[in-house]
């Protein structure tokens, strides 16, 4: 092993020089002032040599025997190596690329059927491949190189992809995040993807973490057209990584000022109970509005038969009915509706989303707790009096109609305003929250079953 590694180097070193070669006849003479025919040829078979070396070397890394021939070529046929190193020598022998920009496949590695495997990665784990791709790219990028790729949002929202923000962290001390919902408009049309556009550069200075909102737009309206130009980037001071390593989707002051002031060392977690009669559930898949109720939805197939929970239903227990009703009526809160757009990815209120929320029932003054309450009933009575049947996949659901309820939810974001000293301009950043999308046509829920 010693031996083969001795000898890729002085291969690599023959290889440097045929390149320094090669690029002072074109630098110093010009493209066309001498043929340059024998020397690229040269180049050639030295990184030919170079790659079927690293070829063998990196197979026997993957425990593949190349003494025997068809081992070796049935490794190459499904791994295909690509050495960086060779089909891009003059770039990385002088430290990697200035600039990489690119949009990496999104495909979940349970999908690869255990074609081939990777050895190395810090984000070998992580559950989308695309994490492979921007690990890699940072370890291509010189040293003050620059980076811009489009990825999924669980780039910035998804707990299990923790080590690949490690690493844009570690090497880029300037990251700008900006932040794509795929309803009512997808940035790329037919593409129903959540999307963040990272970009990250090397600087001397301090670091600094920039970000913009959970941006939404509407297909129809040709606001796609100017999306890119209304962009707006604010810096997340402390905010950044501090809730489970996060980087949230807020682009304004106000946003970055509620998090700062909703932020708590105690969980919702603390004060529920394993099982309860104090329950409260929801749906897995919200539409603009995180609904929570005190009964479960319901369901029933449209040609007849018994009524059942609807799909996808979880639910959280408390330990009294006072309880019930604080959280019942802070979940359904649009403050909790921002933490939301701005923590997870967009799409499911995962069991974790409420039980990790910044909350603690112990610091409510008792007036509080009655307003809250109180509002809990009353919005419990609102949400009934608006939920209607809605068919789909042969079952009759029930479905409220949220925008008739949010006078209700306004009520409750101003005491909790109160609560937590939001300033006037912070409510009403609360109180109007994706209030165009919330309150128009396609308001409805997006919930599955």
């Amino acid at each position: 092993e010693k031996e083969t590694v001795e000898a890729i180097l002085v291969d690599a070193a023959s290889a440097a020089q045929e390149f320094k070669y090669f690029r002072s006849l074109q630098t110093e003479f010009g493209a066309g002032a001498i043929d340059c025919t024998a020397v690229k040829k040269r180049l050639r078979v030295a990184l030919d040599k170079l790659r079927q070396q690293l070829d063998r070397l990196l197979a026997k890394e993957y425990d593949v025997d190349t003494r025997k021939e068809a081992a070796f070529q049935k490794w190459y046929a499904s791994h295909r190596p690509f050495h960086w190193f060779a089909e891009f020598f003059g770039i990385m022998s002088e430290g990697g690329f200035d600039v990489i920009i690119g949009n990496p496949p999104y495909l979940e590695r349970s999908k690869l059927s255990g074609a081939y495997k990777i050895l190395r990665y810090l984000t070998g784990n992580c559950r989308d491949i695309y994490a492979w791709v921007v690990e890699r790219a940072v370890s291509l990028s010189n040293p003050v190189g620059k980076i811009g790729l489009i990825v999924p949002v669980s780039i910035a929202s998804a707990g299990s992809f923790d080590i690949l923000r490690d690493i844009m962290s570690s090497n880029s001390n300037l990251l700008w995040l900006s932040h794509f919902a795929n309803r009512p408009g997808q940035l790329f049309a037919g593409a129903q993807n959540r999307l963040t556009i990272f970009l990250g550069a090397k600087a001397s200075g301090n670091s600094a973490t920039f970000s913009t909102r959970y941006h939404r737009w509407d297909a129809r309206g040709g606001e796609r057209d100017s999306l890119f130009a209304i962009l707006r980037y604010s810096s997340l001071g402390s905010l950044p990584r501090q809730f489970h390593g996060l980087f949230p989707k807020v682009g304004v002051h106000e946003a970055i000022s509620v998090g700062r002031k909703t932020a708590n060392k105690h969980k919702l977690s603390e004060f529920l109970k394993a099982r309860s009669e104090h329950s409260v559930y929801w749906v897995r898949v919200p539409g603009y509005f995180c609904q929570f109720y005190l009964d479960p939805p319901k369901a029933r197939p449209e040609s007849g038969g018994s009524e059942r929970i609807r799909g996808e239903v979880n639910s959280i227990f408390l330990l009294d009915e006072e309880s019930r009703r604080l959280v019942h009526a802070a979940l359904n809160s649009s403050t909790y509706y921002q933490f939301f757009c701005a923590y997870t990815d967009g799409r499911h209120i995962n069991p974790s989303d409420v039980s990790d929320f910044p909350f603690d029932l112990d610091s409510f003054s008792k007036r509080t707790r009655q307003q809250l309450s109180r509002l809990s009933e009353e919005l419990n009575e609102k949400m009934k009096e608006n939920t209607s049947l809605r068919r789909k996949s042969g079952l009759l659901i029930e479905s409220v109609d949220s925008p008739s309820v949010k006078p209700v939810i306004d009520e409750i974001d101003r005491v909790l305003a109160k609560h937590y000293g939001f300033t006037d301009e912070e409510l009403d950043f609360i109180l109007n929250y994706d209030i165009k999308y919330r309150m128009g046509q396609d308001a409805e829920g997006e919930t599955d079953v």
